[in-house]
């Protein structure tokens, strides 16, 4: 909420239609049946500058990878990102 009020409704909007988009592109692609929580989660913490350098990457190496190795990279490409940022991307239960 304090985006929205900070950047206004529109630009937040716009926002969570990227992230949305980012979201339906990995869950559709790269998931294994146990990655959709982690990556509604990272994509949710993380800003667009850090989403749309992992987005570039992966579609960098996802042109010779395996979805396999692929899936793993993306969790760390999440990982590294959010650890820079002091974002913790584990599950509490």
């Amino acid at each position: 909420m304090k985006r929205a009020v900070q950047n206004g409704i529109g630009e937040y909007l716009a926002e969570l239609n990227q992230k949305t988009a980012f979201l339906e592109y990995l869950i559709g692609n790269f998931n294994d049946g146990r990655k959709k929580s982690f990556y509604c989660t990272a994509v949710n913490l993380l800003d667009m500058e850090d989403l749309n350098e992992i987005k570039k990457k992966i579609a960098e190496e996802s042109k010779t990878a395996s979805q396999k190795d692929m899936i793993r990279r993306i969790e760390s490409l999440f990982l590294e990102k959010a650890g820079e940022r002091g974002i913790s991307l584990a599950l509490r239960k």
